[in-house]
């Protein structure tokens, strides 16, 4: 929704605002990995959105091979990946296919008692959208994105607390504490 918005106040594409997809190959632990999913899958929806269909294939690899690494390349089969890929020229499809992808992995990994998993890719995806906004923002001068920029502080409130139940692992102590400071 976010990347739809940056698109329709006339933004042009920026793939230097990108996460890098080989970075992916850098993130060693499941945290890491579970965060940059949502990461990337919001890359892959910006790049998808403004139809650059070769950055999309390369973002659509990089969410698969995340998902493999955490154990749920089952959302991200290969014949939904055959669908995803035929049609990155088609804007909508390519979009409704991909949000189902994200709804259906949200779904295995609630079913799965991954709740913690499913709330980092949630946070990931929500970082990577917000920094769009942002650095999309200071180059423009939009009140839409503005304003999408201060709504993000009750989405922010809610993400806070999927994830403070996990707080007590180091890796969470320390993130959570960051998304605090955001939210202050």
């Amino acid at each position: 929704q976010t990347a739809v918005l940056v698109k329709d106040v006339g933004a042009e594409f920026q793939e230097g605002i990108l996460n890098p997809s080989e970075n992916h190959t850098g993130y060693s632990t499941n945290f890491e990995k579970a965060i940059n999913l949502g990461v990337y899958g919001a890359d892959l929806g910006y790049s998808a959105i403004y139809e650059k269909a070769n950055v999309s294939l390369k973002y659509l690899k990089t969410v698969s091979d995340l998902a493999d690494d955490i154990g749920v390349s089952s959302v991200f089969s290969p014949e939904i990946m055959k669908r995803i890929t035929s049609n990155i020229g088609n804007q909508d499809s390519l979009l409704g296919m991909v949000s189902t992808c994200y709804s259906s992995l949200n779904g295995f990994l609630q079913e799965n008692d991954r709740v913690d998993v499913c709330a980092l890719v949630m946070a990931g995806g929500w970082i990577e959208s917000t920094y769009f906004v942002t650095q999309i923002s200071a180059a423009m001068d939009s009140k839409e994105l503005i304003n999408r920029i201060g709504e993000q502080k009750n989405i922010l409130g809610n993400l806070i607390k999927l994830i403070e139940p996990f707080y007590n692992d180091p890796e969470y102590t320390e993130f959570v504490n960051e998304l605090y400071d955001v939210e202050a």
